[in-house]
């Protein structure tokens, strides 16, 4: 059985123990849990500090990209450092023992329940021997190998699919609030939009004023929109969207 220390009780580390806590295949020794007041849960030794870390088989770090290299660096000589950052190289990794990367491609809130079963993970390690892959066999299938280079671009790739995308969804709730109308009738349209590129390419999909190069409507958008940095993102991607489209219009 694989003995873990789950390093982080963020919205990572909390899915991580909700699943490893129990796992037939992982010994989840130690949660450390700086928000936690308890000293154990569900029978994993819940600590501090990490000078209360004891050795492992794993030291998974899920923990902001920014601490990942100095808490690396304060490990125990044996055992393997794993973090999940989909930016953080492996070589920033400064541990004395085998280093690997277990990133999964999904936004993770706390209060949602995630089914890691149904996520891909992006692997990397510096020992094809290690335990690597035992770890993400202990939570999805599906699986693929990637330096960290090509994590870096599928990270930024990510950004685009969910991050900037939410912050769209963020300007239309405000737009909708303002004028009365109830966010919720966006969430059909919503609901089609990711539907259809489960089927087709993002750009056989696109439609809209831009697409059709409707600049009278794009212009009374324009019109409309108080807020000065909302209307300059929506004047620079309707200018990207008619600039990929012009040799089609």
């Amino acid at each position: 059985m694989l003995k873990v220390a789950l390093i982080g009780a963020g919205n990572l580390g909390s899915h991580l123990f909700k699943t490893w806590c129990h796992h037939s295949d992982v010994q989840l020794t130690q949660w450390l849990n700086r928000s936690s007041t308890q000293s154990n849960r569900e029978g994993i030794s819940i600590i501090q500090s990490l000078s209360q870390i004891r050795e492992a088989d794993v030291y998974h770090l899920a923990i902001p990209d920014r601490e990942i290299t100095s808490v690396s660096m304060n490990l125990p000589a044996d055992g393997m450092a794993v973090h999940s950052s989909g930016t953080v190289s492996m070589g920033d990794l400064k541990n004395k023992g085998d280093k690997g990367i277990l990133y999964p491609l999904q936004t993770l809130t706390k209060s949602e329940e995630i089914e890691f079963q149904s996520i891909p993970f992006f692997l990397e390690t510096n020992n094809e021997t290690s335990h690597l892959k035992a770890l993400a066999d202990s939570l999805s299938p599906k699986q693929h190998w990637m330096s960290s280079e090509q994590r870096l671009q599928l990270h930024m790739a990510a950004v685009y699919v969910n991050n900037f995308s939410n912050h769209f969804y963020q300007i239309a709730s405000e737009i909708c609030e303002k004028n009365n109308i109830p966010f919720e009738v966006m969430l059909p349209l919503i609901d089609e939009t990711a539907r259809k590129v489960h089927k087709m390419a993002p750009s056989s999909a696109q439609t809209g004023p831009a697409r059709r190069n409707d600049s009278t409507v794009i212009e009374k958008h324009l019109k409309h929109i108080e807020n000065p940095e909302h209307r300059e993102i929506y004047r620079i991607l309707s200018h990207a969207i008619q600039k990929q489209f012009n040799d089609k219009l």
